[in-house]
């Protein structure tokens, strides 16, 4: 029997031979969870001898004699603190060896919960897919302290629990749409530990947490959706917190400066050469806005509400009304070119399509922008029935696919749902039957997708008993279509109810909730921020400078700051020409309500052109070939999309210089991160030409590669050299196939340029 402590992980301690039927040790791991310590204690029922195969005790080989019993037995408990605790944890869990006994105490313990609820009908298979998916549901967040309430904090330092159970592993950007809702049903006792664990946190370092493990914050995901956790809670009446004390939590997590918070406060949103993934955080930022307000609300704090209501509609302020999506947008300007279908650097492990409809606290503004229920329920037609190929990133996560719905992943869970908004509950019962029938399965390989800590199983045991919480955050939850004829949860009959639809069962229970509609009070709506429709942020000669608004009743404004500092203010009606370098404010006004929106334009001094013998991948673009001469350096920060991206094949650019020029260096700004399988070029050459057509090689730069290297920096590959020419071609070649040392041997390597360099 061996066991090992060095299987990836950092070593604080060695084994430590406590009898010989007793071992212990202690290690911390440090890969998803950076610095995750664990003490675990082992014991045999039989006596061993021991042999260290390395002198720091790492690996331990047991060796028992079984040559008088056919039984061998082994306990092994865990603790975040200490082998001590681990020891002790095992002496007041399982002090004996009956194994029978144990095995059956578990049952117990897990039917406890599973018998919460019962139900009656549907086939075999369906039955045993609801209690697998309880069980997968109910098995994070898990306990994270020993049994003297001893945990480790998120500052790392050793607490003692007063009053609750801390625990861990809080998948919340996954869980906070079902998982969490159907705790506050099946298990609610357990609710307060969650929410007091959150506020332990806060009072540890200073945020509530966004992907907690092993006291880590992993920061794996967006968000900041303990907020919704704890605001369902308490719109449902379920108390064993302190709401003044959480309220406070709340505010202060969404006031930090971080991951794009501080641009989302000043801008309405998060700009794209800002913040990455800047589409998907503004949309679930607003979200927890939305949260904070319904509770504050219902504590009667106004003030709070008021405030924390208009800022949930930030949402407005990324909607095109000339595509009907959110877009990544930068400088007022909705970036181009834009394909829904995209999966880029601007959503989270989605594309445009697939956050579409991530607006779950104002689902009737969403329908108003998009202009009532009829152009609503068409845009829902569009998404279930569109082609189900996406383009740009390959993201593993986006399966169980209906259209560009994609039920292995969490953004798309609600949407079926929606057709009941638009008076089609047909429809969303449709969907329901074929989501539960074709994607969870009475099989080892029955999810569609990632279960991501008990989310997808969750949106089963709910949908098939009839109900789901389009909006998690104590609001009614919307029906839907069941499975069962009957379901008693916690005692609660939930009851049949007939519908228009043949063969169609649909099972109402009344939430006990505080119930808020999915829109936004009018007093309260603002006037989404008005954005540059066209023009470009860097320009040569001369170009047109559109002015739009998503709200088509709002009234148009401009101020223009000139190069020369002169200020005139417009009321816009038409495009206008620029031909110098200006600054606009623009402003949209309807009734007393304003917003505001500010855009640069810069027009070049270089009067270079370009042109690319390939074209970048779409999602990495850099807005325009011209990117790579228009002055403007891209940062370590490649995901912003300030680069060029070549995946699996050669830049290839020719930059004309309008007239022979001389020149003593030439260089091509790239940026390296590996772990995003982005290299140097494995080889530059610079050529020149008088004509464009006939190119003479002038030199050569070759890139040292680093194997492995950590982090994203940008490096300057530069070739010296006195030269006159009119036409400069630059040939970067690409590291493709990736080399046997790479993890991602054998792959297409990426290439991220973002100037060429003409001194």
């Amino acid at each position: 029997f061996r066991v090992v402590l060095n299987q990836r992980n950092k070593i604080v301690d060695s084994m430590q031979v406590i009898d010989n039927q007793t071992l212990s040790g202690s290690f911390v791991s440090s890969a998803w969870a950076k610095e995750r310590h664990l003490s675990f204690a082992l014991k045999s029922n039989l006596k061993y001898t021991i042999d260290f195969k390395d002198n720091k005790k790492q690996v331990a080989y047991l060796t028992f004699d079984i040559s008088k019993t056919h039984e061998l037995l082994l306990k092994v408990a865990l603790s975040p603190v200490s082998e001590k605790n681990a020891l002790d944890n095992m002496q007041a869990e399982i002090p004996h060896w009956d194994f029978d006994k144990t095995r059956t105490e578990a049952a117990a313990a897990w039917s406890k919960y599973l018998d919460r609820i019962k139900i009656e009908g549907g086939t075999a298979d369906e039955r045993t897919v609801f209690y697998t998916a309880l069980y997968h549901a109910l098995i994070h967040p898990s306990v994270q302290q020993d049994r003297n309430g001893e945990f480790r904090g998120m500052d790392g330092a050793t607490h003692r629990a007063q009053g609750f159970t801390y625990h861990s592993t809080f998948s919340l950007w996954d869980t906070y749409r079902a998982a969490h809702p159907l705790f506050t049903v099946v298990c609610p006792e357990k609710v307060p530990d969650f929410i007091n664990t959150f506020l332990d946190d806060f009072d540890r370092v200073g945020h509530l947490p966004v992907w907690s493990l092993g006291a880590n914050e992993t920061w794996c995901m967006i968000g900041n959706h303990a907020i919704p956790v704890i605001a369902d809670a308490y719109l449902k009446g379920i108390g064993g917190f302190d709401a003044e004390r959480a309220l406070r939590a709340m505010i202060s997590t969404v006031e930090r400066d971080t991951l794009g918070m501080k641009a989302y406060r000043e801008h309405g949103y998060i700009p794209a050469d800002v913040e990455s993934e800047s589409v998907s955080k503004t949309l679930e930022y607003a979200y927890d806005d939305a949260c904070i307000a319904r509770m504050a609300q219902a504590m009667g704090r106004d003030l709070v509400y008021e405030t924390f209501i208009r800022r949930s509609q930030n949402w407005k302020n990324l909607f095109n009304p000339a595509t009907g999506f959110f877009q990544a947008k930068a400088n007022e300007t909705f970036l181009e070119p834009f394909e829904p279908r995209e999966v880029n650097a601007h959503f989270t492990e989605g594309n445009a399509w697939q956050y579409a409809f991530a607006v779950q606290h104002d689902i009737e503004g969403l329908i108003e922008m998009h202009g009532g229920r009829a152009r609503f329920e068409a845009k829902l037609d569009s998404f279930f029935a569109a082609d189900s190929r996406t383009t740009g990133r390959d993201q593993v996560d986006i399966t169980g696919l209906i259209g560009q719905y994609a039920h292995g992943n969490e953004p798309s869970h609600h949407i079926a749902y929606l057709y009941n908004y638009v008076g089609k509950p047909e429809k969303t019962q449709r969907l329901l039957r074929q989501i539960m029938q074709n994607f969870y399965k009475n099989a080892p390989d029955g999810l569609i997708g990632n279960e991501d800590c008990g989310q997808m199983s969750a949106w089963f045991v709910l949908s098939s008993l009839g109900f789901y919480p389009t909006n998690p955050c104590g609001n009614s939850e919307q029906e839907g279509f069941s499975l069962f004829k009957n379901a008693d949860v916690n005692d609660e009959l939930i009851k049949i109810q007939k519908t228009a639809r043949p063969n169609a069962r649909v099972m109402t229970w009344k939430m006990r909730t505080a119930s808020f509609q999915d829109s936004t009070e009018q007093k309260f709506k603002i006037v989404p921020m008005p954005f540059v429709s066209k023009g470009a942020k860097f320009f040569k000669d001369k170009q047109m400078i559109e002015i739009s608004c998503a709200d088509k009743d709002a009234h148009l404004y401009y101020v223009k700051k000139s190069e020369d500092g002169r200020i005139d203010t417009f009321d816009y009606r038409d495009p206008f020409e620029i031909s110098e370098s200006v600054q606009i404010a623009a402003f949209a006004f309807k009734n007393t309500v304003a917003s505001m929106g500010y855009a640069t334009f810069i027009k070049s001094t270089r009067d270079y052109d370009i042109s690319l013998a390939t074209p970048p991948a779409p999602q990495y673009s850099g807005s325009s070939p011209q990117a790579l001469v228009d002055g403007v350096r891209g940062s370590a920060a490649w995901q912003l999309g300030g680069w060029q991206g070549f995946e699996g094949t050669d830049l290839v650019a020719v930059v004309d210089l309008k007239k022979p020029t001389a020149f003593h260096r030439l260089a091509l700004s790239c940026v390296e991160d590996q772990n995003a399988w982005i290299f140097p070029p494995s080889e530059i050459q610079f050529l020149t030409s008088d004509d464009g057509v006939h190119f003479s090689e002038i030199g050569k730069n070759l890139p040292k590669i680093g194997q492995n290297t950590e982090g994203s920096k940008v490096h300057e590959f530069e070739f010296l050299k006195n030269a006159k020419a009119r036409f400069i071609k630059i040939i970067a070649r690409s590291l493709t196939p990736i080399p046997s040392w790479h993890k991602g041997a054998g792959g297409k390597g990426w290439i991220f340029a973002d100037e060429i360099l003409i001194d």
